[in-house]
């Protein structure tokens, strides 16, 4: 609500509002509380810093950041923040929508029986998979010539305050990262709880409707149009919404909030 405050005041021509805007979002996204590899954003973090994250990801709260990210880019034309937006969209889009489906709640903290042991890295684990120059590169971004910030044995990634920007752009950080997510892909990956929440799912209707408005990205537009429909066809049961589908049937009785958010997708849409 505090960021929306804020993008509201914002595009109304208020410069101080623009800047603390700007400002949060970009260390929102240079920190902890972002995944570099996959783009969508960790539920928290734990420490006073936004270095380390609870590691749970969340439909919602990636459905309410997109259009911020996406809005703010359009209107200053930040390279930055539309990569952010993008890789929002693109975690949204890759890990948690099945098409003709809607979008899954939440991905689970815990990987083989570890918080975060999806996620982060031993150093010579990085080592292995990198070029030295890519190493040498990527250490220096993403603090792993540091001490380590996980447990005292392990990094998780967060960008180096001042180059949010430029990293985003670099060919050889970029190959890195492809890099480490493949082979984080092999790894044991967390749960995706199955259910498909009515309202979560209506704020990434409204969501990448709104971003992909801001950012002429039509595929965004298409996807929140299928997620209406999954909605349309599965989540009503005898004339009324129901709040959550499990797969197989609808159930409970819609919430206000069900409806308030689904009425405000389908007005963004």
């Amino acid at each position: 609500p505090l960021l929306a405050f804020l993008h509201d005041r914002a595009a109304s021509g208020d410069t101080p509002a623009r800047d603390m805007l700007a400002a949060t979002l970009r260390n929102m996204a240079a920190g902890g509380l972002r995944d570099h590899l996959d783009g969508g954003f960790f539920r928290y973090t734990v420490d006073g810093h936004w270095g380390i994250p609870h590691f749970e990801k969340m439909l919602y709260d990636n459905a309410l950041l997109l259009p911020l990210y996406a809005e703010s880019a359009a209107r200053s034309n930040d390279r930055f923040l539309r990569s952010v937006a993008e890789g929002i969209a693109a975690w949204l889009l890759g890990s948690m929508y099945q098409p003709g489906h809607g979008f899954a709640a939440s991905i689970d903290a815990d990987a083989a029986g570890r918080e975060g042991g999806f996620h982060v890295w031993r150093r010579d684990e990085v080592e292995q998979l990198l070029s030295a120059d890519e190493f040498a590169r990527f250490a220096a971004a993403y603090g792993l010539d540091g001490p380590p910030n996980f447990e005292a044995e392990s990094w998780h990634l967060r960008q180096r305050e001042g180059t949010c920007a430029s990293d985003q752009e670099d060919p050889v950080l970029s190959a890195a990262r492809l890099k480490l997510l493949a082979a984080r892909a092999r790894r044991v990956a967390p749960a995706t709880a199955p259910k498909r929440l009515t309202s979560w799912n209506a704020l990434a209707i409204e969501g990448l409707a709104r971003a992909g408005l801001a950012l002429g990205r039509e595929d965004w537009v298409e996807a929140a149009a299928e997620t209406l429909d999954f909605i349309r066809k599965s989540l009503w049961a005898g004339g009324d919404l129901m709040a959550a589908h499990d797969g197989q049937q609808a159930r409970f009785p819609a919430y206000l909030d069900d409806h308030a958010y689904l009425l405000q997708a389908v007005l963004a849409l």
